[in-house]
């Protein structure tokens, strides 16, 4: 099995801990730069299987603590929404791509077979 995001809490555990990634949702929440430093935590929950899936997909819980609880919870929204765009957004672009290519090419095929 190849690692990935699907099957390395870990990871999450990495971006959610980065100074770039803790900035960039403290400012998005309204907070200090490194206000987040030490206030981050994350773990796993539990296990989740989709229809038809072959292998399993870690649940992580994203914890931020803090005193003022409306910037804390957009702060853990930010983070949330960081920990997404970093590791969902490069593969499903991956996959339109080769999607989008594959289907071209059988447009390409179709087209070329039927002129001849």
């Amino acid at each position: 099995m190849i690692a990935s995001f699907a099957t390395n809490p870990r990871a999450i555990s990495e971006i959610t801990s980065s100074a770039s990634a803790q900035d960039e949702a403290a400012k998005a929440a309204g907070l200090q730069p490194g206000a987040l430093r030490g206030h981050v935590s994350v773990g796993t929950v539990g296990t989740a299987t989709g229809a038809g899936a072959a292998r399993t997909t870690p649940l992580i819980a994203l914890t931020v603590s803090g005193k003022n609880g409306e910037k804390i919870a957009a702060a853990a929204d930010a983070l949330a929404k960081i920990v997404v765009e970093r590791t969902t957004a490069p593969y499903v672009g991956t996959k339109i791509k080769t999607t989008t290519a594959c289907s071209r090419r059988r447009t390409s095929s179709s087209r070329r077979s039927r002129s001849g």
